[in-house]
């Protein structure tokens, strides 16, 4: 039989998940690794850790059961008791052994005894008991490893102040697992969460997981962190890289950002017509922030010939979905305009809201007669630029 052991002094110890412990960045990673050692908490104070070294359910001799963190069951001093869901915090008056039987599958923390199940080597299927309720049986099914039935109890319990701690911890099973979705959301946790969840560097590593496989959201977000310098260095390349596979999933924030390196020439080179494509994107999805920076391409002439009408129409729209820089950009360019340009801006706009942004360059009546044209026409000397990929007309003249 194989036993590590480990002798701790007194004190009060946290039994179970330390996904909500205040770590350094240095120690988080080392728990993450699987590292034994002495790790020090955000408020200075060390404690040791001891390494079970493997994925799973445990469940005490005490009826408690905990979702734990790979590799992470240990024992920690705590201020304050987080609850069952998570573990639970234990007072030792005097030292005590730490001991961890690989054969039999459990450790023992003085004398308490965790058993260690490992979601893995689970069995066969399990069989619903005749009159369990649908919320014991979700239960089950999550303590067997289903992924599936973790994250539904995440979204069932997450909004009760009650059940949130338990939602939690089922919430990170199911990244664990492979959970897409849970993986994003174990990302937003650690970048948005409460001050002890906060891990920038470990909110990377689940949105990398996440945007791995294919969550718009998480390449989005992961593209936001490499252009920040947020848990990772700041890499251009690699911002616009995440946000590129967003935006072509249609992730309006992703293509508003990829407009803005475009534009700005950051980790692609300068080149004002894709700005203006991935701005145009976005702002028929209502993105605001797009819709304004759309309106700048008009004002300036880039990627788009220059039209102060089209700009105005586009600052409207901008403002009234709540964008700021655009009523300072509506109120200058103004200055610039007649009041004829002015008014027909004003109802250009509102036509383009009508039509929830679509087409809001193109008249009906012109669309119709160029359904059937060739990609290029030339109507009265002004170039028609026509893309099958986009809305057909790209650009109407509207000077008066």
């Amino acid at each position: 039989m194989k036993t590590v052991e480990k002798t701790l002094p007194p004190g009060l110890y946290f039994i179970g998940d330390p996904t909500y412990l205040g770590l350094s960045d240095s120690d988080f990673q080392q728990v993450l690794s699987g590292e034994d050692g002495v790790l020090t908490s955000e408020a200075g104070e060390q404690f040791a850790i001891f390494h079970i070294g493997a994925d799973g359910i445990y469940g005490d001799n005490d009826g408690f059961e905990y979702g734990v963190d790979s590799a992470c069951i240990g024992a920690y001093p705590v201020a304050s008791d987080l609850g069952p869901e998570l573990g639970r915090c234990v007072e030792f008056s005097e030292e005590f052994t730490v001991a961890y039987d690989e054969e039999h599958g459990l450790v023992r923390f003085g004398e308490i005894e965790i058993l260690l199940v490992n979601v893995a080597l689970l069995g066969e299927p399990l069989t619903r008991p005749e009159g369990m309720s649908d919320l014991d049986w979700l239960r089950e099914l999550a303590k067997a490893g289903d992924s599936d039935a973790q994250y539904v109890l995440y979204e069932l319990l997450k909004d009760d102040p009650d059940t949130h701690k338990e939602a939690i911890k089922w919430m990170f099973a199911a990244a664990r697992g492979g959970y897409s979705i849970a993986q994003y959301d174990a990302g937003f946790l650690r970048e948005w969460g409460e001050d002890h969840q906060k891990h920038l560097p470990d909110a990377v590593r689940w949105y990398r997981l996440s945007a791995e496989q294919g969550v718009a959201l998480a390449q989005f977000k992961l593209g936001w962190m490499y252009d920040n310098g947020k848990g990772v260095p700041q890499d251009d390349n690699e911002a616009a890289k995440w946000y590129r596979l967003a935006a072509e999933q249609g992730d309006a924030d992703a293509q508003n950002n990829l407009g803005s390196m475009y534009e700005n020439g950051q980790g692609v080179p300068q080149d004002y017509n894709e700005a203006e494509k991935w701005y145009r994107l976005a702002a028929e999805q209502g993105h605001a922030l797009a819709q304004y920076f759309l309106g700048v391409m008009y004002e300036n002439g880039q990627g788009v010939p220059q039209d102060l009408i089209r700009a105005l129409m586009w600052f409207n729209i901008a403002e009234a979905n709540g964008d700021d820089d655009a009523r300072e950009a509506k109120d200058d360019i103004a200055k610039k305009m007649t009041p004829a340009q002015i008014e027909k801006a004003e109802a250009l706009a509102q036509e383009c809201v009508r039509k929830e942004y679509q087409e809001c360059w193109v008249k009906s009546s012109m669309r119709t007669i160029f359904l059937s044209l060739t990609p290029l026409v030339v109507v009265a000397g002004i170039i028609l630029e026509l893309d099958r990929k986009q809305p057909l007309i790209k650009y109407e003249p509207t000077g008066l």
